[in-house]
């Protein structure tokens, strides 16, 4: 005789009215598997404490526990964080629902009851935790393995101030074993001396955190081979509390890093003369602005437009045009570092120093972005070295072409406090430097504004 399989799920039905309860009872069973029954809400916290159900069914209005303080002691115990809860509520008490959804309820069903949605709904809620059961044990299982296997894995010992390390932590380093002793000292020293500083601050945190430490890390092989890898690990404690040892896991992530650096530098960067793009330096000029903001210091955007880019363009054709802005670029990076500096990247400048953020917008529309100015005269001299430098004539493979460009400069906060406005400005400024006979700059000039708004208008629809 073949025994019937026993239903592998159980659902727990919470509902004070026994008809009611005999009902969803009844209707539950469709889906083949257990079904069990409570009064109150205050009996459903104890059964799932005990059994830990698949699925729970509560009436949002009963005695004792109602179904929302239910779902929150639920919520809070250990084993009931992912456990599905479904709350049965009337379909105008929009409150009570909003207050399941803010205590992490699954789901809700509304009286009156329509039986087949019911039975659909939590089937599909059943399979839903199986996949995000499953997917939790092969998260398990991952971490596991990780941890068991020796894998660049290390540990310090720090009463004897030696390490061990496993076989494929040599291979990071490219050491064989007979070079390395297993001091500490000795391996802190396979680090930079900066990052082994880093390391041993990230040891001191997680002291203060959950003796769990991360952190990423460049090594140099004996080589010259430079890699960045990925650590993580934990403080051993004994019995006592102390530190006893530290442990840690090794990675190597140099294709990731350079596959995001590669990934940052297309969404950052333009393609053809390696400049700032226009979102970078959006992103920047917004930072300075705020800066200077805080400090009460200037900052004056320099506007560039290639006088005559189109005709280069159009006859020569796009090479030559292209050349004609990767030589202007060069010219203007250079310009700016016998001043300063250009700023590639504004998180590793020193906020409180002068520098310069160059940018190409597009086309052949650049922007110099200059901070912590002193004066306008300052801006000035700058404006009249970057017209001499763009005017020189230029060699484009075997072609000699003169070209000059129209700078227009807006003042941070006399002519804007915001990107949107100090771009406005310096655009206008520029086709005032255009309208003086180009190969010229100017600054914003208020007065001029309904004028030079038109004859921008002009200059665009050409």
């Amino acid at each position: 005789m073949i025994e019937e399989s026993k239903p592998t799920k159980t659902v727990l039905v919470a509902e004070d009215e026994p008809a009611h309860r005999f009902l969803l009872q009844s209707a539950l069973k469709q889906l083949s598997i257990n079904v069990e029954t409570v009064e109150n809400g205050e009996e459903a916290v104890k059964y799932f404490k005990k059994f830990q159900p698949d699925l729970i069914l509560l009436d949002i209005k009963m005695p004792i526990l109602d179904g929302l303080e239910a779902s929150e002691q639920i919520r809070k115990d250990i084993n009931g964080h992912d456990v599905p809860i479904v709350l049965i509520t009337g379909s105008d008490d929009l409150d009570s629902i909003r207050k399941a959804f803010e205590l992490g309820v699954t789901d809700f069903i509304t009286k009156p009851v329509i039986w087949p949605i019911l039975i659909h709904r939590l089937r599909y809620l059943l399979k839903a935790n199986d996949a995000l059961m499953e997917l939790k044990s092969s998260e398990r299982r991952l971490r596991n393995t990780q941890k068991l296997a020796a894998i660049g894995h290390w540990e310090w010992d720090l009463e004897s101030q030696t390490i061990t390390m496993s076989e494929q932590m040599y291979s990071l380093f490219n050491l064989s074993s007979n070079e390395f002793k297993g001091s500490s000292n000795e391996f802190l020293e396979l680090f930079t001396e900066k990052e082994s500083s880093r390391l041993q601050k990230a040891f001191e945190v997680a002291k203060q955190a959950d003796g769990i430490w991360s952190i990423d890390s460049v090594i140099n092989t004996k080589e010259g081979i430079s890699r960045v890898v990925h650590q993580q690990g934990q403080l051993i404690y004994n019995n006592e509390g102390k530190i006893s040892s530290i442990c840690g896991l090794m990675q190597d992530i140099t294709k990731r890093k350079q596959a995001e650096d590669e990934v940052r530098h297309l969404a950052y960067y333009d393609t053809l003369t390696s400049l700032p793009n226009r979102l970078h330096f959006k992103e920047n000029t917004e930072l300075h602005i705020r800066l200077a903001q805080k400090m009460a210091s200037k900052i004056a955007l320099i506007f560039i437009d290639i006088d005559d880019f189109k005709y280069v363009n159009d006859n020569l054709g796009h090479h030559y045009g292209d050349k004609l802005l990767q030589t202007t670029s060069h010219r203007l990076v250079s310009d700016l570092r016998e001043y300063d500096s250009v700023c590639q990247n504004s998180n590793d400048q020193n906020m409180n120093e002068s520098s310069h953020l160059l940018s190409r917008l597009g086309g052949d529309e650049f922007t110099v972005l200059l901070t912590n100015i002193m004066s306008r005269s300052e801006v000035k001299t700058i404006c009249e070295r970057l017209v001499k430098t763009v005017s020189s004539p230029m060699d484009l493979d075997g072609y000699e072409v003169n070209i000059s460009g129209s700078f227009g400069v807006a003042m941070f906060p006399e002519d804007g406090k915001d990107l949107e406005t100090l771009m406005r400005h310096a655009d206008i400024a520029m086709y005032q430097a255009k309208s003086m006979g180009k190969n010229n700059f100017a600054f914003y000039d208020p007065t001029v504004d309904s004028d030079m708004i038109n004859f921008a208008k002009s200059q665009r629809n050409k």
